[in-house]
């Protein structure tokens, strides 16, 4: 069973890249400015906001790009592979669009500020400058779209200045942990489904995340949708022998888990099917499902900056991949 990231709150913490360090910039000094931010967002249609981050670390011949289209109640990732150096971002992302963009630093070296509750802020510099080309996403079925042709690198830089989050888990705990996901057996290359259901404390309210991957071509694309449901949204049996849910938008229907054993995963049975960007009505339960139902707790909380560690250089991006 995948370990998914905290429901809800982790599809916003997967757009904040944890910073690696390249070259010898340290970002502390207005002398030593970091050169290029090596991301942009810009914002979509329908309320969407999308990102482009690079991932340098992984070598010449294998980089690539993450493009993610973030949503109130879901964001689509792409993942292709590109030609990155500090001076440009150039991709293919087939039929979501291309990014073409050069890196144009001003030569003004500007200074912000980390922003942690966790730590006190730290001053970091940074090069000034605009991405200037072509960028441009178009979503299926016109769930969002964008085309420009600059974006000011200040739009980039925001992502030094997080300190992401970090989920926690236990067992026992008072709440209720249920991880459903669809049997990988026949499935095709770089296919997954998996669904998380939280709910930490007794009376409190349920958090809902389902994600969906594909590999189309030299693309691989995973899609999430996440949502706050009442408590009535997951029905219990105090012996955890079954449990049902309703939960809310964009989800629909219902999923019952049975117990099989008495350990061990159960069945994942219903209609319970969610409308994800760009795929409306996937079905999210079934005979090809299993499903786990324990007592326990998954929390988020913020990651702390330690001075040891430089909020700078290329990004690190957690590429979309095949759970295990």
């Amino acid at each position: 069973m995948p370990r998914p990231l905290l429901a809800f709150f982790g599809a916003l913490a997967l757009l904040l890249a944890l910073p690696a360090t390249v070259g010898a910039s340290t970002g502390f000094e207005p002398s030593d400015p970091i050169p290029s931010p090596a991301a942009f967002a810009v914002r979509g249609t329908h309320g969407y906001t999308i990102s482009v981050f690079a991932d340098l670390g992984r070598g010449p011949q294998s980089s690539r790009v993450l493009v993610s289209a973030l949503g109130r109640h879901g964001r689509v990732s792409v993942s292709a592979r590109a030609d990155l150096t500090e001076e440009g971002i150039r991709a293919d992302l087939g039929r979501f669009g291309r990014v073409d963009m050069a890196w144009v630093p001003n030569g003004q070296p500007e200074e912000t500020r980390t922003r942690c509750r966790s730590f006190p802020p730290t001053a970091v510099w940074f090069a000034g400058g605009e991405y200037v080309g072509s960028f441009s996403f178009h979503g299926e079925k016109d769930f969002t779209s964008v085309e420009v042709s600059a974006v000011d690198g200040r739009k980039g830089w925001w992502r030094y200045l997080q300190c992401g989050y970090v989920t926690n888990e236990g067992y026992p705990g008072s709440g209720i942990l249920l991880d459903a996901e669809r049997s990988s057996q026949g499935a095709k290359e770089g296919s997954y489904r998996f669904l998380s259901i939280v709910q930490n404390h007794p009376g409190e309210k349920v958090s809902y995340y389902a994600e969906i991957g594909e590999k189309s071509g030299p693309l691989q694309v995973s899609r999430a949708v996440y949502g706050l449901g009442g408590r009535g949204t997951l029905r219990v049996r105090r012996q955890l022998e079954k449990a049902e849910v309703r939960p809310p938008f964009p989800f629909s229907g219902r999923g019952v888990f049975e117990r099989v054993k008495r350990r061990g995963p159960g069945t994942w049975r219903g209609n319970l099917s969610a409308d994800f960007p760009g795929r409306t009505r996937v079905l999210l339960a079934g005979r090809a499902w299993s499903a786990t139902l324990v007592h326990g707790f998954r929390e988020s909380e913020p990651q702390r900056l330690a001075h040891s560690q430089r909020p700078i250089g290329l990004a690190s991006i957690p590429l979309p991949s095949t759970p295990k």
